[in-house]
Order: structure tokens, then C-alpha cells, then sequence
């Protein structure tokens, strides 16, 4: 499944917690269970696996509002995987923000 969205004006950590916010948000609906989640943030990925503080306050809000959806698709786990792995991600980013201009 893929899903992509125009976020407005913010940093490239606060979107990609909305990105992993809609992905479990969808996986939700679909009663999913036993999930793995792939970023190319490893500052949000060890966020979430409470390996890294949350510091920024704009993050802390993002934060909460991920590990509140995480309860209902255990086990759940969160992995880095380096960009050049995540080239579908960047070509969907770049249709949205092409959409824009």
C-alpha cells in the first residue's frame, strides 16, 4: 500500500513521525498485527524504541500520538534502513511536493 500526502511547512523529523502516525493509524483499521515499521530517520526509530530521548517539544507531541496507536498493533517493531534502501518513499515525497509548486 502506498499513501502519500502534502504536510505543509516542517522539519524532515516531524515528517516522517506523520508518515509512521497515518502508516499505523491505517494499519489500525486493518486490525494488523505483528508489524515492521522502516524508516530512513534513525533518530525517529530510536525514539520510538525508547533508545533516544525526545527532546523538541514539536517531536514529544508526535511521539505520544505514535506510541498511543502502538498498543493495539503488538508486537510491533521499528528498524532503520539507510535511504538509498527507501527510494520509493523519496520518489512519493517528491510527486506530492511536485503537486505543490
Amino acid at each position: 500500500m502506498e499513501r502519500a500526502e502534502f504536510l505543509g511547512i516542517g522539519t524532515n523529523n516531524q515528517a516522517e513521525y506523520m508518515g509512521i502516525i497515518r502508516a499505523l493509524e491505517t494499519l489500525t483499521e486493518m486490525k494488523a498485527y505483528d508489524i515492521v515499521v522502516f524508516s530512513d530517520s534513525e533518530l525517529v526509530v530510536k525514539q520510538l524504541n525508547k533508545a533516544y530521548q525526545v527532546k523538541s517539544q514539536q517531536l514529544k507531541i508526535l511521539y505520544h500520538q505514535a506510541q498511543s496507536l502502538i498498543p493495539g498493533l503488538f508486537p510491533i517493531q521499528f528498524q532503520h534502513i539507510p535511504r538509498s534502501q527507501n527510494s520509493k518513499a523519496d520518489e512519493l515525497c517528491n510527486k506530492v511536493l511536485n503537486q505543490q509548486a
